[in-house]
C-alpha cells in the first residue's frame, strides 16, 4: 500500500477476546513522498490487539486516540489526547 488514512477514525476490537496483531505497512524507500500513515480522532484499538505501524514516511495520530503499538517510521507526530503504549 502506498498511503494509509483513517479519516473517520478506526475502531478495532478482538471479538473472541484473544490477543491479535494488526500490521499496517506502507512500502517505499526512505525519503519517499506520500508514504504517510494518518489516524484521525476517535481511533480506538482494543488493548488485546497489538498494532505494528511501518512506513518510511510520517505517522500522524490525532486524538482522542488510543492504541498498543510498535512504530517504525521516518517521523512521528501527535495532536490532542493520544495514548500509545
Amino acid at each position: 500500500m502506498s498511503k494509509f488514512d483513517a479519516i473517520n477514525g478506526l475502531n478495532v476490537v478482538s471479538r473472541d477476546g484473544s490477543a491479535h496483531t494488526l500490521t499496517i505497512k506502507v512500502e517505499g524507500a526512505s525519503g519517499s513522498t506520500n508514504k504517510d500513515l494518518t489516524f484521525s480522532p476517535t481511533t480506538m484499538i482494543d488493548p488485546k490487539v497489538k498494532v505494528l505501524l511501518q512506513t518510511p514516511g510520517k505517522i500522524s495520530a490525532n486524538g482522542t486516540s488510543s492504541m498498543h503499538a510498535s512504530i517504525q517510521s521516518g517521523g512521528f507526530a501527535t495532536s490532542g489526547a493520544v495514548n500509545i503504549d
